[in-house]
């Protein structure tokens, strides 16, 4: 929590407690009011100096401004959060990827954060798909992996499918929906109409982060699973204990809710298209390697459903997870499945090997598109892998009596 506005707090609590003791007349109640009030305004502000100054903005011919963040060197991955989220979640739910050789695009989608709403337009999952294929246009990215998270993914699912030539691989976390959840969306919608109750709201959010630090985790990480009891409480002690970084990290990305609002409006209006796919027989259309990683515990996306949709998706593969929930990097096992996560994309968008096998001399050409990038090569398809130091063709010794494996990678 930043220091002034903790020391302001800390006065606010004082004088208000003083006043408990003393009575409230109608002064005092003013007095305490606009504290509280500039303390929200302070913070509000802060947060969003700090927003702002933490992302690049580029302007697209068509869809208007796309804020975006860019960190790492390698394949390409458009990030896109879900909602609420923006360029700060998009980013994070990538961060594990640039520790494994790829650029990471984090994205504000429509109407979250600097990214506004389409004018003119319902500001369908199309048209952002659009939006994100002229920001790739603009970084002179010609082909990218996505990755979508929740509400994301559907746009995720719509570049694959309108832009395959574009789209090395689509990444799907924590889809489908729940019909239960209707009335919820609903008394969310009408939560976002009240404007002036937002920063508050948030505020008050802010701060239970950091005073009620284990009545927040452990209701936070109730809300988007069906674990109870000791299971809960297991996935409640192991965040506390090996992910409480990353989940002070993803529950600021949700903050405050005010920059967030009409993105988070869009996506509910939109929430459910699955089935909107499956029926214009869309969902076989996809043409790109498809990964959907999707817990069985979450109650926000639908397991079921993600099954479904993967048996209609050609060649989709799913990732369950255990013990978690629809935020599916908060529990354990993490680091098992986005190493798998990793190796899928870098098959996905790794170069394709051409095999020729001279028996005669013993020796093996290899040759791989594009020419860049090192070639190595194990015995085991998990490694460890051993830099031949070799370009395009490789002209290689025939081992007859190994099985080996070959992978490019960049430079």
């Amino acid at each position: 929590m930043p220091r002034n506005l903790t020391s302001r707090l800390r006065r606010t609590i004082a004088f208000a407690l003083i006043w408990s003791f003393c009575g409230w007349p109608g002064q005092a109640q003013d007095i305490v009011k606009d504290t509280l009030d500039q303390l929200v305004a302070d913070w509000a502000q802060t947060a969003t100096e700090q927003l702002n100054a933490g992302s690049k903005i580029f302007n697209t011919a068509h869809h208007g401004p796309v804020e975006y963040v860019k960190n790492g060197s390698g394949p390409v991955v458009l990030c896109m959060h879900g909602g609420p989220g923006g360029y700060d979640q998009s980013a994070l739910i990538g961060e594990h990827l640039i520790a494994n050789g790829f650029t990471v695009i984090g994205v504000s989608r429509s109407g979250y954060l600097r990214t506004p709403l389409i004018p003119g337009t319902n500001d369908t999952a199309v048209l952002q798909a659009g939006a994100m294929i002229e920001l790739l246009d603009g970084l002179g990215i010609n082909q990218a992996a996505v990755l979508g998270f929740s509400a994301g993914s559907i746009v995720g699912f719509q570049m694959a499918l309108n832009y395959p030539d574009r789209i090395s691989a689509l990444v799907m976390e924590g889809i489908g929906s729940q019909a239960s959840d209707a009335n919820f969306y609903a008394f969310l919608q009408g939560l976002l109409q009240d404007s002036a109750s937002l920063d508050p709201l948030s505020y008050i959010a802010y701060l239970s982060l950091y005073i009620t630090e284990n009545i927040t985790m452990s209701s936070f990480l109730s809300l988007d699973t069906d674990l109870k009891g000791e299971p809960l409480q297991q996935r409640v002690e192991y965040v506390a204990i090996n992910q409480k970084p990353f989940y002070f990290r993803f529950y600021n990305t949700l903050l405050p809710l005010s920059l967030r609002r009409d993105g988070l409006n869009n996506d509910i209006n939109g929430v459910d298209p699955w089935a909107d796919y499956e029926s214009r027989g869309e969902l076989g259309k996809i043409k790109v390697p498809t990964i959907i990683i999707q817990s069985r515990n979450d109650t926000s996306g639908n397991y079921a459903q993600s099954l479904q949709i993967a048996n209609r998706i050609p060649g989709a593969q799913v990732v369950p997870l255990d013990a978690t929930g629809h935020f599916c990097w908060l529990g354990p096992n993490t680091a098992a499945w986005q190493a798998q996560l990793a190796s899928f994309l870098r098959q996905a968008a790794g170069p394709r090997l051409t095999l020729t096998l001279n028996f005669p001399e013993n020796k093996v050409t290899l040759s791989w598109k594009p020419a860049g990038g090192r070639l190595q090569s194990a015995l085991k398809a998990t490694g460890p892998w051993t830099d031949l130091n070799v370009m395009t063709p490789a002209t290689l010794p025939f081992w007859s009596a190994e099985n080996r494996f070959f992978q490019v990678v960049n430079p």
